[in-house]
């Protein structure tokens, strides 16, 4: 709604004009009405109307004069004279002041309403004008930031282009610093009120909060996301005056875990002298923060440049030979009991960095492969998840590596890799025998260390059907038979099934053979 502040000496004009306006049809409201010159300029300063209709001639301060006054104090203020038809010079003087329209006294209702109409389509157009202007502004600042943004993750990355150190802020070219990284959990959306497309927000609100903490203790630098990892954000600090205290950026990760709802880790690299080491700078702090893996998230991580190298926690030959004789015997227990105790080593040593248990997994995986060639069992594990990434834990990576274990252990080592057919055929024979329980795609690309794609392919090769529709016509086939059979009740047959809910087992009963399993109980 618009608002309309109306002015004349003589309250039964005010009146009449109040009842002249068409409200409601000019989306318009009135702001209120004054008597005088001074009563209206202090109405305009309170209110901020967007139409003045005011008379011409008024004592004390005239309309013109008063016209000046509001334009100065509003200049975006639409006016409007109300004149008689003596004052038309005075209108016309008007005019030159920046008034929008003059009215002859008596004025007509539609004359009135029409005029106002005008303004409100005047009005509308600076709105949608403002608008565009204040998007394009946006969009500007948007891309720019952007723009700043890929120069400096570039820099920070080592594929710098020459135009690339221009976008540097003056603060970093000549002086030292050093790099902080913040390294955000995945977020599953909606988080907050935030939609998966409004994950930009989301990060602006995390850059925000990071970049407050440092203009509140008046640490010089700049914060921005990085281009290509989703979840990092950077701050290159253009001093190293605060590089050795970690407090503010605790308070960093404990203002985004209270307003966002989210856990941050934070690693902080070494001092550089020089742009040229933004990238080495990045790095440190990038391998500092990996140490969550080791000793958890939500914590400040500060790079230490690794010490003399201990073999300490290097596999050694007796325990290489020990794992390979553990699979060659299938006996898991050792090697679980073994590979809790390293891990278990490796996370309560305070000196050791996320690279050694990089190594110690390496060296695992030059177990495995010594394991292959000894033995000739061909199993492939390039479609295996990585045993390290971003949300690795400790009792993660002992789980994905004791499945690891296993595998090799307790397959069949025929000298060869079961073909793909081979496995679909091992693996029908599972579902015959094992129908009531949870057997996904993943379960069995994991177990079989087979694509889910490829497998789903050569399965309905195979069968002529799905995965799924082998496993409920499988389900449904041994449904019937004790339905026939035998005086169990038809939840218990459910269940023996492989569903927790009878109605629903009863739903795809009936889906399936047109018969719901109390008719076909009755009917036996």
């Amino acid at each position: 709604m618009y608002k309309l502040l109306l002015i004349d000496d003589e309250q039964i004009i005010l009146d009449g004009l109040v009842q002249k306006i068409d409200w409601a049809g000019q989306r318009m409201e009135l702001a209120a009405t004054a008597t005088n010159a001074l009563s209206a300029l202090r109405l305009v300063e309170e209110l901020k109307p967007d139409i003045v209709l005011t008379d011409i001639r008024m004592p004390g301060m005239d309309g013109i004069e008063l016209i000046q006054h509001l334009k100065q104090l509003q200049p975006q203020l639409l006016c409007i004279i109300l004149s008689g038809y003596g004052d038309f010079d005075y209108a016309k003087r008007a005019i030159r002041f920046g008034v929008e329209a003059y009215l002859l006294k008596p004025v007509r209702d539609a004359e009135l309403n029409w005029t106002l109409a005008e303004m409100v389509g005047k009005l509308e157009k600076k709105n949608l004008e403002d608008s565009y202007v204040s998007s394009l502004r946006h969009n500007y600042k948007k891309q720019q930031q952007s723009m700043l943004s890929l120069s400096l993750t570039r820099l920070i990355s080592g594929s710098a282009l020459p135009e690339d150190l221009a976008q540097l802020p003056e603060l970093l070219l000549g002086g030292t610093g050093y790099a902080v990284l913040f390294d955000m959990e995945t977020v599953k959306y909606p988080h907050l009120g935030f939609r998966e497309e409004e994950q930009s927000l989301f990060h602006y609100c995390a850059l925000n909060i990071i970049e407050n903490c440092l203009s509140l203790h008046g640490i010089p630098g700049i914060v921005f996301k990085h281009s290509f990892n989703r979840y990092e954000f950077v701050a290159l600090i253009g001093s190293v005056s605060t590089c050795d205290n970690s407090e503010y950026w605790q308070e960093a990760i404990a203002h985004i875990a209270r307003y966002l709802r989210v856990r941050v880790t934070v690693g902080v690299g070494m001092p550089f002298r020089h742009p040229t080491e933004l990238g080495r700078s990045y790095t440190e702090a990038r391998q500092a923060s990996l140490n969550k893996v080791l000793r958890g998230g939500g914590v400040v991580y500060m790079y230490k440049p690794a010490t003399r190298h201990s073999d300490r926690h290097t596999l050694s030959a007796d325990e290489q030979r020990m794992l390979v004789h553990c699979l060659e015997t299938h006996n898991v227990k050792t090697i679980a009991d073994w590979l809790l105790k390293r891990l278990r080593l490796l996370a309560d040593d305070s000196a050791v960095r996320y690279q050694e248990l990089q190594q110690f997994i390496e060296q695992i995986m030059e177990t495995l492969q010594l394991f292959r060639q000894k033995t000739g069992f061909d199993a492939s594990m390039e479609d295996r998840p990585a045993i390290l990434h971003r949300e690795s834990d400790m009792e993660a990576i002992y789980a994905e590596l004791l499945q690891l274990f296993e595998y090799f252990a307790l397959r069949p080592q025929t000298g060869s890799r079961l073909t793909g057919e081979q496995i679909v055929e091992e693996v029908i024979r599972y579902i015959d025998q094992h129908y009531n329980e949870d057997i996904s795609l993943q379960w069995i690309s994991a177990t079989y260390y087979i694509h889910a794609n490829y497998f789903s392919r050569i399965f309905k090769e195979k069968a002529g059907v799905t995965l799924s529709e082998y496993i409920l016509q499988t389900r449904m086939k041994k449904a019937m038979q004790l339905i026939k059979e035998t005086p169990l009740q038809i939840k218990e047959i459910a269940q023996l099934v492989g569903y927790e809910q009878p109605a629903y087992f009863s739903l795809i009963f009936r889906k399936t053979f047109g018969i719901s399993p109390i008719q076909l109980r009755g009917a036996k």
